[in-house]
């Protein structure tokens, strides 16, 4: 894929995501995280495989991508299962069976793979910086993927795509922030894809 093309997807991943902030804030769609998933997924992958020396499904083949994608969306609906079972989240516009089917493709799928890439690409940075693959991870946990969370709670909260109203451990919050559902929550939303990406990653051939 040469630079021009590459740079109009990056072009239509800021305007996808941009639009779906309008959904979220004037529009008050609740749906409006199809379009910030795909948006944010399409922008950070751009990112990724500019500062990294491989890109990210560099040699996959059809049978890679339908492995990766069927993980996800299997782990999407297995955690949002146990979550609504467990009283820890639920969706308050959401009634219809299209709307469980965008729920799982585009707003899991897609979430975790973009949630997934803000964490790689703060291990790529800290590995530039001389730091070890541990320290690397830990670090990218701490601070990329814990600002992408509290990024994407911010615009959920103009609309409540999904509302989170208890915890495990503590329901303490600071301000509309439940500690734990910004930290150890979105910290698994990175682990999890990342663990299935490496897995398919090694499945080539």
């Amino acid at each position: 894929m040469n630079k021009q093309i590459k740079i109009i997807i990056l072009i239509l991943g800021i305007t996808i995501l941009l639009f779906s902030i309008y959904q979220a804030i004037i529009l008050k769609q609740a749906h409006f995280y199809s379009l910030f998933s795909i948006g944010a997924f399409i922008v950070l992958l751009y990112v990724y495989n500019y500062i990294s020396k491989e890109n990210l499904f560099k040699n996959w083949k059809t049978k890679e991508y339908f492995i990766f994608i069927g993980l996800l969306i299997v782990a999407s609906i297995i955690i949002d299962k146990f979550g609504i079972l467990l009283n820890y989240w639920t969706y308050p516009q959401y009634v219809s069976f299209l709307d469980e089917l965008i729920k799982f493709i585009f707003e899991w799928a897609f979430a975790l793979s973009y949630i997934m890439l803000s964490l790689m690409i703060g291990i790529e940075l800290f590995k530039k910086l001389k730091l070890n693959n541990l320290l690397s991870f830990i670090l990218s946990i701490l601070i990329f993927v814990t600002l992408t969370g509290l990024l994407t709670e911010l615009v959920n909260m103009q609309v409540y795509s999904w509302k989170v109203f208890n915890m495990p451990i503590t329901n303490y919050k600071l301000g509309n922030f439940f500690l734990i559902w910004h930290t150890i929550g979105y910290w698994l939303m990175a682990i999890i894809p990342y663990l299935l990406y490496k897995f398919t990653n090694n499945l080539k051939k």
